[in-house]
């Protein structure tokens, strides 16, 4: 490598590699560590490959002879996926090991079914190995940290592991954002970063378009951390410093889905944290009416601080007909193709938008649809929703916690994410294994012993 390579770029390769053999022990020992490793070094991953070029596609770019079935593989997988793999691995190992200590759970028959339809549709795609590539990192990454979660739940306070690493990738991810910004001479309250003929700064961040969904899913735990007094305090102010720096990538972003679900939250919170309904009626009645008529102050705001989102009327309906087009163009396809639909990924290969050629729907039940044919998108409903449905059930006279867990912060992440997939962009690397994460958490925290 010394020989080779730049001095940041081993830097970058001694990062992968050292997250790859760290996972891949975790999950032969103690794979309920896992999701705990993965969210705190995700970031991090994102940087070595972002900014020090060092993905597995590149460690291996100057090596002679290789097969050109092991070229394709790499050009797919990046850190992330890479180390997820390793870790999915190492944890089948323990599994079969431990065969005993496998408890069931309510989505055992649901996950079961989405593996084996989506595996269908893997099978009868045209692209059998692209397809194969993306039914791994979509489905088999994501339930590998579903039951190592159910694993960590019998360690005391592994939810709150798993909180205060998610808080830990926003903090970071949001910093190293920032530090790439500094690093490429841009400041991002001054200047444009414009890409594909739009006036949002996405190209300069290390995990571009990935910020926004991230900051929903992880926003109610930080504050549930923030406002949990017996946090000790420099874990409450860890929190509070991630909030703000999590409010300023949204607002620098202005993703209107991510705009959208901080709304959602917040009603939710309001709902699941105030327990007199009529108050909160007149609540939400006062707080629309200031809404509406601070709107034009808002607008100014905007205005000020990022001029080029009002240029093209950004939130105009008229800017909005991109994803109405993409859903009509897929309900189309979909209606030639309901059962298994072209399979998983085949929407990148059909090269329709409005603007430009899009790589995903923007609406996750419509994609899986597509790809994986109406019955998986059935089943993908039925693995996310029954354990919320379960959890909320399980809240009666004011009792929110199960395992010592308060389980309103997750189901609030839960609800604001899944809006962020109804309308933003779907699954990206990493987000599906932190859903089916929450998902697992949920799930062993309300099982009946």
């Amino acid at each position: 490598l010394i020989t080779h390579f730049q001095s940041f770029m081993i830097v970058g390769h001694i990062m992968l590699l050292g997250t790859i053999l760290s996972l891949f022990i975790l999950g032969l020992i103690k794979p309920g560590l896992g999701p705990v490793a993965f969210f705190a070094v995700y970031p991090f991953l994102w940087f070595a490959e972002g900014r020090l070029n060092s993905s597995i596609y590149w460690l291996f770019a100057d090596a002679p002879n290789l097969p050109e079935w092991f070229q394709r593989i790499l050009v797919g997988l990046r850190n992330i996926d890479v180390v997820l793999l390793i870790f999915t691995i190492g944890f089948i190992f323990f599994a079969i090991s431990h065969s005993r200590l496998i408890k069931k759970t309510i989505l055992d028959i649901p996950i079961i079914l989405l593996l084996s339809w989506t595996l269908l549709s893997v099978i009868t795609a045209n692209d059998r190995f692209a397809a194969l590539e993306v039914y791994f990192r979509r489905w088999i990454f994501s339930v590998a940290i579903y039951y190592a979660t159910f694993f960590s739940l019998e360690r005391k306070n592994s939810s709150r592991e798993i909180k205060i690493s998610l808080v830990a990738l926003l903090f970071f991810a949001c910093l190293l954002n920032i530090q790439n910004t500094l690093l490429t001479g841009g400041s991002p309250w001054v200047s444009e970063s414009v890409t594909f003929g739009e006036g949002r700064a996405m190209i300069w961040t290390i995990i571009a378009y990935q910020m926004g969904p991230w900051t929903i899913l992880i926003f109610p735990l930080a504050f549930s951390l923030l406002f949990d007094r017996e946090e000790p305090t420099y874990i409450r102010l860890f929190s509070f410093i991630s909030i703000i720096l999590g409010l300023v990538m949204a607002l620098w972003e202005m993703q209107r889905v991510v705009i959208l679900g901080l709304f959602l939250m917040a009603v939710l919170s309001f709902i699941f944290y105030r327990h007199r309904w009529r108050k909160q009626l007149v609540l939400y009645a006062i707080l629309g009416i200031i809404l509406l008529f601070s709107f034009n102050k808002l607008i100014e705001i905007v205005g000020i601080m990022r001029p080029s989102l009002l240029q093209g009327n950004f939130y105009s309906s008229t800017e909005n007909l991109d994803r109405l087009y993409l859903w009509e163009m897929s309900w189309g396809i979909i209606k030639d193709n309901p059962v298994l639909g072209i399979g998983p990924g085949g929407f990148r290969n059909l090269f329709i938008g409005f603007n430009m050629p899009e790589t995903n729907s923007h609406n996750i039940i419509i994609e899986i649809a597509l790809e994986s044919g109406i019955i998986a998108s059935f089943l993908l409903l039925t693995v996310i929703f029954l354990p919320v449905f379960k959890t909320i059930e399980s809240f009666s006279n004011g009792n929110y916690k199960a395992r010592d867990t308060d389980l309103r912060p997750w189901i609030i992440s839960l609800f604001g994410i899944m809006l962020v997939l109804m309308f933003g962009d779907v699954w990206n690397r990493g987000l599906g294994v932190a859903v089916f994460c929450i998902l697992g958490l949920l799930a062993g925290s309300i099982k009946k012993s």
